[in-house]
């Protein structure tokens, strides 16, 4: 008798813990859109040091406010028309690549799948995150997997609450590691689970990033942009000019390197090394989901920014100008890390952001922070949710649009050091 007493209270104790997850409301930050009738409901999760904004408008983040730069086209030959002043020889100006304008809630991953009639939802892990300027101390060390996961729990449980339809889980960076260890669940302890039918990661490091627990090496390589880096493609006179004017463009790059040092140096992104507590507690009895399709995909763009000089094409007679690149940034610096490396995205390379049970993989010409407002990789992840999903492997470049805006628009308003 007193055996099946046990039985009972161990049964109604899980019982409660199950209701309580399934029933405890939203986590902080809820955000929630209800779409049309027949389409996916899609929760995004985001990443290390992140927030929900980083779905909603990127551009008004803290850790991309001082990074996303548009760098992927050279800018156009410049007008005639411009009034950009000439500062020595053939030297019209020395310009960073602008400031993507793409990244604003217009250009959202959120906007785009709102849009497109699904349902939506995102939320903070970590509230403390969701603001406009460098997150505490205390705050960046809070964010570590164990302390994220529970609101994942809670986010799936509410969902499954305000829909009836199919669930894609869609994961940002450390997001899509979230998302593998949700897929764990047993559907008793989160019934939601089963609803599942749907698994995209970007950018996520499946296994591990060299970058980890580099944080203080990184502090080092990038201490002097300039020292290591070669400019011998560049006439003497350039050289000279682009090393005197570098520093002022330098001041500019200081916000991207120290956001970029104090992610890979937080508490949470140490958990990132492939041998960690955390992949191993992922790793352990792993096994694809049941009626889930896996999509993954990964990023070769380890740039912040490109640095251009404007140079005369015909000594001047005609005022015409061509760019010519004078520093890829990062990616000329002598640095040992293959994440800012051809291969990487800046913090992760395209090669683990493969993951083992994936039906699908692409890859993009994009960085860490870029894929969040690529209109390229939103239209995919968009066309992957469907039943039968008919879209081939291949490299994904800029999306819809991207190609009307290049990085230096040359309309005589670019900024001289």
């Amino acid at each position: 008798m007193l055996g099946v007493m046990r039985i009972s209270r161990s049964t109604l104790l899980l019982t409660l813990v199950f209701a309580s997850v399934a029933h405890a409301g939203p986590p902080s930050g809820w955000k929630f859109h209800a779409g049309d009738k027949g389409k996916p409901a899609i929760l995004l999760i985001h990443g290390l040091a992140a927030s929900r904004t980083h779905w909603t408008n990127p551009a008004d983040t803290w850790s991309i406010k001082s990074a996303h730069y548009k760098h992927w086209q050279a800018p156009k030959k410049q007008a005639a028309t411009s009034k950009l002043p000439k500062i020595k020889g053939d030297v019209r100006s020395i310009v960073l690549s602008r400031v993507d304008p793409h990244a604003d809630a217009d250009g959202s991953f959120w906007t785009f799948l709102v849009k497109q009639g699904f349902t939506v939802a995102t939320w903070n892990q970590i509230p403390c995150m969701d603001t406009d300027k460098t997150p505490s101390t205390a705050c960046l060390d809070s964010d570590t997997f164990d302390v994220a996961y529970p609101s994942a729990q809670l986010a799936l449980a509410h969902l499954a609450t305000l829909t009836t339809e199919d669930i894609a889980l869609v994961g940002h960076s450390r997001g899509g590691l979230i998302g593998r260890k949700l897929l764990k669940e047993s559907p008793k302890a989160l019934p939601a689970i089963g609803r599942v039918k749907w698994f995209v990661t970007l950018h996520t490091p499946h296994h591990g990033s060299s970058m980890a627990t580099k944080g203080n090496d990184l502090q080092k390589a990038l201490a002097n942009p300039l020292k290591g880096v070669s400019l011998g493609f560049v006439p003497d006179a350039l050289e000279k000019l682009a090393k005197k004017l570098l520093p002022a463009i330098g001041d500019r790059l200081a916000g991207s390197i120290d956001t970029l040092v104090l992610v890979t140096g937080m508490t949470g992104a140490r958990e990132l090394d492939a041998k960690g507590a955390v992949f191993k507690s992922l790793e352990a009895d792993e096994v694809k989901h049941p009626g889930t399709r896996y999509f993954t995909f990964g990023g070769t763009s380890p740039r912040v920014a490109r640095v251009y000089a404007r140079v005369y094409t015909d000594g001047g007679r005609d005022w015409k100008t061509a760019p010519r690149e004078l520093l890829d940034f990062p990616g000329d610096l002598k640095v040992a890390f293959p994440e800012m490396q051809q291969g990487g995205d800046l913090l992760v390379t395209d090669a683990s952001s493969k993951f083992k049970f994936e039906d699908q993989h692409f890859t993009n010409k994009l960085n860490h922070a870029e894929v969040l407002w690529n209109r390229g990789v939103q239209a995919k992840v968009a066309s992957l949710l469907v039943a039968e999903p008919k879209v081939a492997d291949g490299e994904i470049t800029s999306g819809d649009g991207d190609a009307d805006d290049d990085a230096d628009d040359d309309d005589g308003t670019d900024p001289t050091p």
